[in-house]
């Protein structure tokens, strides 16, 4: 074979590998950056939704705390609602704390049903035990409150206000075991 036709013959197989290298390595550098592509975009999508569950956790303990809040506030209300029927110089004052003490303690159970909307089940309870305690001592303001003055009357109201305030304990402390755990989880 001619020295020449050898060199053509070389350079032919050395064209074609080149094109096989080149097809190759297009074929490797399309697979590895379409891999890559769908890695990042997996990432983003990730990430959005680890944003999104972060703010759903947020936007949850922002309305939990508005809700515990609230009670709270309707208790303190009554509470002093409440107070009138338990002091001694009661008869005048009893009679105009009737109507509040209907209001107020509506409001405060209005409020207690709010929660079992938002939750979890033990803030829920601990805010049922309230309002069943906050209840007895309404009752017992509304049906024996504007009777003459007892011992056994003194008694009932004192226990239902240690009641209430037992019940408030536990009320507060399921309250911020949840706000401080969703706190805590986020990071905060």
């Amino acid at each position: 074979m001619d020295e020449g036709l050898a060199t053509f013959y070389s350079g032919i197989g050395a064209l074609i590998g080149a094109v096989i290298t080149a097809v190759l390595g297009a074929i490797v550098t399309h697979r590895t950056s379409r891999h890559s592509a769908a890695a990042a975009a997996q990432a983003v999508v990730d990430q959005v939704k680890e944003q999104a569950l972060s703010e759903q956790a947020h936007w949850i303990r922002q309305q939990r705390h508005a809700a515990y809040s609230a009670v709270y506030r309707g208790y303190a209300d009554f509470v002093l609602s409440v107070a009138p029927f338990s002091r001694e110089d009661r008869a005048r004052e009893r009679r105009e704390a009737g109507e509040t003490l209907f209001e107020k303690y509506h409001n405060l159970a209005a409020g207690i049903a709010e929660i079992a909307l938002i939750g979890p089940d033990q803030v829920s309870g601990a805010a049922t035990d309230l309002r069943k305690a906050c209840r007895k001592a309404y009752r017992i303001c509304a049906t024996r409150g504007m009777e003459e003055e007892t011992s056994s009357y003194d008694a009932e109201l004192g226990q239902a206000e240690t009641g209430m305030g037992q019940a408030l304990s536990r009320f507060e402390t399921a309250c911020r075991s949840v706000l401080l755990e969703g706190a805590e989880s986020s990071g905060h």
